[in-house]
This record gives structure tokens, C-alpha cells and sequence, in this order.
């Protein structure tokens, strides 16, 4: 998303204590926003596609329905996360540190999600949901210490 061009009124407002960084945190919280939905949308066209595949047996079936049942609890999961950002007004402020801290996180999880989009067949292990849960709650306790 491109950086939009000041108007009028931010070239007033910047004189105002704070202005500057308030833009900054408002282009980072859509910045997550963005990047949220871009795993959201990757994840629903994975469970699309793992729809179309044909099984043939009942062992096949069961996999591919618990396969599908994890893409849809890992999409809402990460749906229902937090962006990990305060805004101007509230008590706690998120640091700069903090949200790039809160960002390395967002990385892990869509390394997780792309592992999870790549993988070929719906038999395989499981435990790439698993690392995506613990990721998401370690990313969730994070915000938690810096937001109270």
C-alpha cells in the first residue's frame, strides 16, 4: 500500500506533539491489517482446494475433513487475533521496539502458514498446525505484557 500524501490538515496537525507517530502507528496497523488478510485469504484457498480433491476411502476422508477442520480453526484463530496496536488515546502505548517485537512473531506465523499452504497431500503430519497454534499464542501473550 502506498504511502499516502500529506493534506492540508496533516500539514497543520504535524505541529501538533504526537501527530508523527500517531500517522506512523496508523500506517503500521494497516500494514497488519493487510498482512493478516493476505494469510486469511491464503488459507481459505487452501481449504477450497483441499474440497475439490476426490478420496476414494474412508481413511482418506477422515484425513482430509480433519485436514480441512484444522485450516478452518487456523484461519479463524488467527481471523480473531489482535493487531497489536494502541491507539493515540489509550494508557499504554506500544513502543517501537515492542511492535517490532510483536512483527518477528507475525513473521513465524506466516512461515507456518506457508509450510501449511505448500504441503501436497492432507495425510501428512499435523504438527505444522500445532507449531501455528503456539506461535499465535506466544505472539498473543506478547501483546498481552505490553497492553494491559
Amino acid at each position: 500500500m502506498p504511502k499516502r500524501k500529506p493534506n492540508l490538515i496533516d500539514r497543520f496537525a504535524s505541529f501538533l506533539p504526537g501527530y508523527g507517530d500517531y500517522i506512523e502507528k496508523k500506517e503500521s496497523y494497516n500494514l497488519s491489517r493487510n498482512f493478516k488478510t493476505e494469510l486469511i485469504l491464503s488459507l481459505k484457498n487452501k481449504i477450497t482446494e483441499v474440497q475439490r480433491i476426490k478420496v476414494e476411502d474412508s481413511v482418506g476422508l477422515k484425513q482430509k475433513n480433519q485436514f480441512i477442520e484444522e485450516l478452518i480453526n487456523l484461519t479463524d484463530r488467527i481471523n480473531s487475533a489482535s493487531y497489536g496496536y494502541s491507539s493515540l488515546f489509550a494508557k499504554q502505548q506500544i513502543s517501537k521496539i515492542e511492535f517490532e517485537s510483536i512483527r518477528v512473531h507475525d513473521l513465524d506465523i506466516a512461515e507456518i502458514v506457508s509450510n501449511i499452504v505448500n504441503m501436497t497431500t492432507f495425510d501428512e503430519t499435523l504438527q505444522p498446525f500445532k507449531e501455528a497454534e503456539s506461535a499465535i499464542t506466544k505472539r498473543q501473550i506478547k501483546i498481552s505484557t505490553y497492553v494491559k
